[in-house]
């Protein structure tokens, strides 16, 4: 250890633990993609998907369905 003794060790590890995250981190943003904002930009709803997913979670009756789904059709 060249006479650096246990923190020449640390530093050695931290600093290499540092260069892979750093790669790893610059690989991420070069693609485009965050770990916490996955394909977010491309999942764009219409309001007809809104209105399906309305209809299938209960909070529409099948009529209000159906009149609403005529209005967007217009």
């Amino acid at each position: 250890m060249m006479g650096y003794g246990a923190f020449g060790f640390i530093w050695t590890i931290l600093f290499w633990g540092f260069l892979i995250f750093l790669i790893v981190w610059v690989l991420t943003q070069i693609k485009g993609r965050s770990c916490y904002n996955k394909d977010t930009k491309n999942n764009k709803e219409t309001p007809l998907d809104i209105l399906k997913l309305r209809f299938t979670k209960g909070e529409l009756t099948k009529k209000q369905y159906e009149d609403m789904k005529k209005e967007l059709k217009r």
